[in-house]
């Protein structure tokens, strides 16, 4: 167990020599060798559409965090900065100080709050890579006084002992790996990422799309009573679909070349879970929008002759694809097939819906905040079951005390 009270100390000298050779001189500096500025601004703008609308604030952090990426990162450009000439008036420390961040690379990370040993340090574990590591962040104390964090997305430096965070801290309040995994693939649409690394190296490559993911930060899990609401899907070919065989145990329907399966209660709120086939493309795909309606679908498959993985291919949350939309300027369908079956647009449905996710999004800042709502008067006012708020109430009340 490391001397906290020690480490704290190193901590805080580090954050000095970052406030003094690399906020006030060498971001500056890689501005005017290398443009990175102008770079910034051009990678920045082509989110602009979302980031006018939060703080100026964020903007400015956002881009001071890119260029300290763009300098310390694995092959970055303080190693070609660090025998400039331009460098020559800082002192032994302060050049000691950048040899260090030289051999040692900055990175982004996902990740989970694993434990909190000491006061602003926080144990970590990094989703995609699974590496594990303790980090200095007084930040990251500040947000979690006034909300619940699900996961983070950080730039992390090391100085010795423990990793730092550099720039604006995104902590999401919603979001899981399943969510990032989906973004990463719009992003890098038309290419698929073997693993988990092979995604973090995009992210280094590219982090920009995903540095905006702060938009979404306060986007709560939206649920029904006890199901999440997400959107769940898998594909497989299939070159030997017999609708016959699925008789017996789904409602099978038939437009335009494909087929869908679906059972009573299982196709309606909250899980409008199907499967479908395309007979031309010989695929099947599942469709739910809660994982037990996922599960049961795989089961009830299964049953009629498959060996179908419970593993799904996506896993997102519906405030996910809403961002989605927003910064890439694209309108995903989750489920393609479901407008061939879609005789009158379900608005019941969706309007319940959406009335939960409203009412979920006055409720989750009240109970971050340690206050109780009106679940009676908010029930009224969002016209939905006392039952349900109040089941929805219980279940953010037992997340936050986890």
């Amino acid at each position: 167990m490391p001397n906290f009270s020690d480490l704290r100390t190193l901590c805080l000298e580090s954050q000095r020599l970052t406030h003094t050779v690399i906020d006030d001189f060498l971001i500056y500096y890689g501005a005017r060798q290398d443009n990175l500025n102008r770079k910034a601004k051009k990678k920045l703008a082509r989110y602009s559409h979302v980031s006018r609308d939060l703080p100026e604030e964020w903007t400015n952090m956002v881009m001071t965090q890119f260029i300290g990426h763009v300098i310390f990162k694995q092959d970055g450009l303080i190693n070609r900065y660090i025998n400039h000439s331009g460098l020559d008036h800082l002192l032994d420390e302060e050049m000691a100080f950048l040899e260090f961040q030289a051999e040692n690379p900055w990175r982004f990370s996902f990740a989970e709050i694993a434990g909190q040993p000491a006061e602003d340090f926080f144990e970590m574990k990094d989703v995609f890579t699974d590496d594990t590591y303790l980090l200095f962040s007084p930040g990251l104390s500040d947000i979690l006084a006034s909300q619940n964090i699900s996961l983070c997305f950080n730039l992390v430096s090391y100085n010795g002992e423990c990793w730092e965070t550099y720039g604006p801290i995104s902590a999401y309040n919603g979001f899981e790996p399943s969510d990032i995994r989906f973004f990463a693939t719009q992003v890098n649409r038309g290419n698929w990422f073997e693993n988990d690394r092979e995604l973090m190296e995009y992210v280094e490559s590219n982090p920009v799309p995903f540095m905006h993911l702060f938009a979404g930060a306060i986007a709560p899990r939206a649920f029904h009573i006890d199901d999440q609401i997400v959107h769940v899907t898998a594909e497989y070919l299939d070159d030997s679909f017999d609708a016959e065989l699925f008789k017996d145990r789904f409602k099978v329907e038939y437009s335009m070349g494909v087929y869908k399966l679906s059972q009573e209660g299982w196709n309606m709120f909250p899980h409008f879970t199907a499967a479908y086939y395309n007979e031309k493309e010989e695929l099947l795909f599942l469709y739910s929008m809660t994982d037990r309606g996922f599960r049961y679908l795989v089961k009830e498959l299964n049953s009629c002759g498959y060996d179908l993985s419970f593993q799904s291919d996506f896993r997102v949350n519906t405030g996910m694809v809403q961002l989605t939309n927003d910064l890439l300027k694209k309108e995903i369908n989750m489920n393609p097939y479901s407008f061939l079956f879609t005789s009158e647009p379900p608005e019941e449905d969706n309007r319940h819906l959406d009335k939960i996710n409203t009412l979920l999004s006055g409720m989750v800042p009240l109970v971050n905040a340690g206050k109780k709502p009106d679940l009676e008067m908010m029930s009224i006012t969002h016209d939905v079951p006392f039952e349900t708020v109040q089941a929805l109430y219980d279940r953010l009340k037992e997340s936050q005390d986890q």
